[in-house]
């Protein structure tokens, strides 16, 4: 059975004990977080942007280790970041008695951290950092904005900046340049893994540098200006040793203890990185990882499978490297040409998928991946799999006993210096998976039913009855357990509400696995896209969610 945890148990309470004085206005607002994020083991204030009504009332943060207070009536808020909390990125929600707001982004980092100091919009003044590494938390406050920022550079050295302002929801399409003492731009860095730039620039002498960032407003407008506003924040990480971005090999074998290395911005390598044991109890997937000597969290891909190593040469239809089922190979696209192919051997009948993880790790790779006969006559192809952002998922159904070939590339021939991949290719398992339709934010009195909608997804000849399952509900909302249809499809899962259910406002969890208890298969949880599909650029840290909200009202006088 999915774990029940404890605190929205504590959080409901807590909740129910106010809800007599509360004062029924809107559900709240939340457009904003000033700063954007704070280092661990701190307290400090930040400023909400929206509007936060009613009592009683509150923030909600997920996971452990960070507490935001209720603000007060000019938007300020203090923030608590246990030293122990877990870097990376957070949702965040403002909730009262009639509902909850728009989900926001907020950072834990683990290095120094700073905020911008106005004024900083001309080559001088600009705020200047001696120590580094640095995070620098600031705003384009008004249209036209520009923040510059100064460092000392000797011959040689390499000064390397990331922006955090797509992945914290920020309306900015973000560009940094470089500029030296007389204002002459030498490098610039637009968008990398999604709008959000990245920049490293080795220094040809010695000197002062600037660097400027600018941007324009997400989603477009006509308006071509550089944009501002109170919400337009970002995060500059800047440090003159390189910032590892990505792990090489970019997969993980969970249950050993494995030692990657970083790959910088410019694609060098950054030296090791040791895995947390605490990956070993982790599930297979995308997973996040921290800690020295990483400056920031970069992602890489766990599994059980035996992972093998990419060798060149590989490239050639018919000698291509010789792999066995099932297997997970960690590769890379090292130049526009490139196009690594793998041979393997199957029967007749068998249903070999191939799947390649690039993009939802961060890598500058659109990937293609091809099953080709011997003779390299292509069998199929697929360059944009559903639910990968730009990675790529194909199945073949072999047509007789012999070999085969699976060939990645880059659809756009790019490649290049950090253009890794992670590739599995097996025999295609039975799997199921659920997606919330719509964001779940439901609002129910108490009395009353209500419903969410969810899509579920069954794969590679699932049989065997599926259900739906509600999690950390309060007491006085029912949900009994939702049989799937055969097909799967779209299943609505009802929960009422006894004519006494006291009222409260907080997160729960819904869970989809098989409905007989004695079968193998791990239940999972339903989740939704946290950007809708148009305004979606490129991956970050933190791109879905498994944490529905529900708002439980008063009965209706009368009632």
């Amino acid at each position: 059975m999915f774990p029940r945890t404890r605190w929205p148990v504590v959080f409901a309470c807590a909740v129910s004990t106010l809800w007599g004085s509360a004062s029924y206005a809107v559900a709240p607002t939340l457009s904003g977080i000033f700063p954007g994020g704070g280092q661990r083991g701190t307290t400090f204030e930040v400023t909400l942007m929206g509007k936060f009504d009613g009592s009683p009332r509150g923030i909600w943060v997920e996971g452990d280790g960070v507490v935001i207070e209720p603000p007060d009536a000019k938007g300020l808020a203090k923030v608590r970041i246990d030293a122990t909390a877990k870097p990376g990125l957070r949702l965040v929600r403002a909730w009262n008695a009639e509902g909850v707001s728009a989900v926001r982004w907020f950072a834990v980092g683990s290095g120094a951290e700073v905020t911008e100091v106005e004024p900083n919009d001309g080559l001088s003044p600009a705020q200047s950092f001696e120590s580094l590494p640095v995070c620098i938390n600031g705003r384009l406050e008004k249209a036209g904005d520009v923040d510059n920022f100064s460092f000392a550079l000797k011959e040689g050295e390499t000064l390397s900046a990331t922006v955090d302002a797509y992945s914290l929801g920020s309306p900015l399409d973000a560009m940094l340049h470089l500029l030296d003492e007389k204002g002459t731009r030498l490098a610039t860095a637009s968008d990398a893994r999604n709008l959000d730039p990245m920049l490293a620039f080795k220094a040809p002498k010695t000197g002062n540098y600037l660097l400027q960032l600018v941007g324009f407003v997400h989603p477009p407008a006509a308006d071509v200006r550089f944009t501002g506003g109170a919400n337009v924040v970002y995060r500059l990480t800047v440090s003159r040793s390189p910032i590892p971005v990505q792990l090489r090999p970019a997969v993980i074998a969970l249950g050993q203890k494995s030692s990657p290395h970083g790959i910088g911005i410019d694609g060098k390598d950054t030296g090791e990185v040791p895995v947390s044991v605490d990956l070993l109890a982790n599930e297979e997937g995308v997973q996040t990882i921290s800690g020295a000597p990483l400056i920031q969290p970069v992602q890489a891909f766990a599994t059980k499978q035996k992972i093998t190593l990419e060798k060149e040469p590989n490239e050639a239809a018919g000698k291509g490297m010789a792999i066995t089922l099932p297997g997970v190979i960690a590769g890379q696209i090292s130049s526009a040409t490139d196009k690594d192919v793998f041979v393997f051997s199957g029967k007749k009948g068998q249903r070999i998928q191939a799947q390649v993880i690039a993009a939802l790790l961060g890598h500058p790779m659109d990937a293609q991946v091809q099953f080709l006969a011997m003779d390299g006559k292509v069998l199929t192809s697929n360059d944009d799999a559903p639910d990968l952002a730009s990675d790529a998922s194909a199945t073949l159904t072999l047509p007789a006993d012999g070999s085969y070939q699976v060939m990645v590339s880059d659809l756009f021939q790019k490649g290049g210096p950090r253009a890794d991949y992670v590739l599995s290719v097996g025999e295609e398992q039975p799997s199921f998976t659920g997606t919330f339709t719509t964001e779940p934010k439901l609002i129910v009195k108490a009395g009353a039913k209500t419903e969410v909608a969810v899509k579920v997804s069954l794969k590679g000849g699932w049989k065997g009855p599926l259900v739906l399952r509600a999690h950390d509900l309060p007491v006085g909302v029912i949900c009994d357990p939702m049989d799937i249809p055969e097909k799967g499809g779209e299943v609505k899962l009802a929960l009422a509400t006894t004519a006494n259910a006291a009222p409260w406002s907080g997160p729960f969890r819904i869970t989809i696995g098989p409905k007989d208890a004695t079968n193998a298969a791990t239940p999972s949880l339903i989740q939704y896209a946290l950007r809708d599909s148009d305004n979606r650029r490129g991956t970050s840290l933190k791109d879905t969610s498994a944490w529905a909200w529900l708002t439980v009202t008063p009965a209706a006088a009368g009632k």
